[in-house]
């Protein structure tokens, strides 16, 4: 009886899910919405022969993408599944490897690198911009002059993803319709891009060749309005510090987030950028997070940033490029283009300097489906609060 009472009078006892639950949960909730997301293209891409797919970042492209060519190759089409960016590339590739069961006629990776394993060029150790941009297409050009080779590698159906960096190339861009069955006028495709929001330098060309494409192949248009990705307080400072106006999504499909899930430090000097980075690495291991969920990225290239000073001092971190698996990765916002991470720490910022690109906030930020860190020059601390608060916009 007494043990009865005692047990009578305790407290209810709540039930608190481990971290790495909760953060599994959350994972389970993106790939729900992601699901929503997918529906409309799906049957667009099966009702339409030609599709562009436009949408900021965060919208779902690269993974709709992927099933767009998932099941057209399943039809057994030779299908082609390419983007620009070599990480993307890579990790594309890794994913449809992985799938079960494996299907060899769907062909991925970048752009390029596929192209050139198609015509059996060997790439020189060291390359400058003009091998890539005049060079190579001049030697695919000259290879796809014969007939016989073009109807053997042809592909019946072409997926691209950040489709905007493969139009603003011409050249390459008409290099891969002569792989396609049809060309540019009856060839059967999905082009995803963000069209809108991305700054090029190419941005004419981008323009030039969409307008082509309007004429000649007369594709169906969608737009994916909505952020599925990121928490609000993540997409809406990301546009308020790129300096873009909040027209960019029409809403977001994930609920939740908080002010935990976004912090900006301002450092007074390296060493104390340094201490705070490991400082942050420390609090998402014990936060539950993986290694191999956590990615630093960098205004500056890899052999400049905080991350690689960082592992010149004996932690382990890797540059992306290297494709190790359960570790933290760093690069550069740029190289990281169209992947995404849990935890994306951003580093190196320092305001004032003529080519700093701050459309890059808008790249790096959105990489995030949890939570986003930055570290930022104590210098450039009015710089950015001022375009925090959006004082700097008409």
């Amino acid at each position: 009886d007494i043990e009865a009472i005692i047990n009578y009078c305790l407290p209810i006892q709540k039930r608190h899910p481990e971290a790495r639950e909760e953060i599994r949960h959350r994972e389970e909730d993106l790939e729900r919405i992601l699901r929503e997301q997918q529906k409309p293209v799906l049957k667009l891409a099966m009702l339409n022969d030609r599709l562009l797919v436009s949408g900021g970042a965060g919208t779902g492209k690269t993974m709709i993408a992927m099933e767009v060519a998932q099941r057209q190759a399943e039809q057994g089409k030779r299908v082609a599944l390419l983007c620009f960016n070599q990480l993307v590339g890579n990790w594309m590739k890794m994913r449809v490897d992985h799938t079960v069961p494996r299907l060899p006629n769907l062909i991925v990776g970048r752009a390029n690198q596929i192209m050139i394993e198609m015509i059996g060029i060997t790439v020189p150790e060291t390359t400058s911009n003009e091998y890539w941009e005049r060079t190579l297409p001049e030697m695919l050009e000259e290879r796809l002059t014969d007939p016989d080779f073009c109807v053997t590698t042809a592909f019946d159906y072409l997926v691209l993803d950040e489709a905007q960096d493969i139009l603003a190339r011409p050249r390459l861009w008409q290099c891969l319709l002569n792989f396609l069955n049809g060309g540019e006028e009856k060839g059967k495709f999905v082009l995803f891009g963000d069209f809108v929001n991305q700054v090029l330098a190419e941005r004419g060309q981008l323009d030039q060749s969409i307008a082509v494409l309007e004429n000649i192949s007369k594709p169906t248009h969608y737009h994916l309005s909505e952020n599925c990705r990121n928490y609000k307080i993540i997409g809406d400072t990301a546009l308020r510090l790129s300096g873009f106006k909040n027209n960019v999504y029409s809403g977001y499909m994930r609920c939740g987030g908080s002010i935990s899930n976004y912090d900006i430090y301002f450092y007074s000097d390296e060493k104390d950028q340094l201490d705070r980075l490991d400082q942050y690495l420390r609090e998402f291991r014990l936060q539950g997070y993986k290694s191999s969920e956590i990615v630093i990225l960098s205004f500056c290239a890899d052999d400049a940033c905080a991350a690689a000073r960082l592992r010149r001092s004996g932690y382990t971190l890797f540059p992306a490029w290297q494709q190790t698996s359960g570790n933290t990765i760093y690069a550069s916002i740029h190289a990281f283009k169209g992947l995404e991470s849990k935890v994306v720490i951003i580093t190196d910022l320092v305001l004032g300097q003529p080519d700093f690109q701050r459309h890059l906030f808008y790249t790096g930020m959105t990489r995030a489906t949890e939570s986003v860190r930055v570290l930022c020059n104590r210098n450039s601390m009015n710089i950015l609060m001022n375009w925090f608060s959006g004082k700097d916009l008409p």
